[in-house]
């Protein structure tokens, strides 16, 4: 294991744990913030197959989809050749999830750009995206007229 590291060099696979961590971290702030405006507690986004289960409710999609695109996504990281079947459903359901999640948002396509793909630029733009969908109303009794 010394000559690998001794070949490879300690330096590359520092900083490529460094800019990953950086960008755990930066998509970790970003979706934070996206729940806690829409009235989720932010530290759900932290939880893996939850996660696409609170998406699903802000985006006030079916749940059953959330739990579909979190289920698909853990079976997908374990990289089994058979896990490729799974990563299309994983992907179409977070494509639908993410299609009506952005509705309750008032933000640019490219903010939406950056929160998928470069994290790091979203984290500074974030504060400026508002939430503009009201809570759902289940439960509630209209008044009577």
């Amino acid at each position: 294991m010394q000559d690998y590291f001794n070949e490879v060099g300690v330096v590359p696979l520092a900083t490529l744990l460094a800019l990953v961590m950086v960008t755990f971290v930066a998509n970790a702030v970003t979706w934070w913030k996206l729940y806690a405006k829409a009235g989720e507690s932010g530290w759900k986004y932290l939880v893996p197959v939850y996660r696409f289960v609170i998406m699903a409710r802000i985006a006030k999609a079916p749940e059953k989809y959330g739990w579909i695109a979190g289920v698909f996504s853990a079976i997908v990281s374990f990289n089994h050749p058979i896990s490729l079947v799974f990563f299309f459903g994983y992907i179409w359901a977070f494509i639908y999830i993410l299609r009506d999640f952005i509705k309750q948002y008032d933000a640019p396509l490219i903010f939406w750009l950056y929160a998928v793909a470069l994290p790091i630029i979203a984290v500074f733009q974030v504060n400026s995206v508002n939430y503009t969908a009201t809570k759902s109303s289940e439960g509630q009794k209209l008044p009577k007229t």
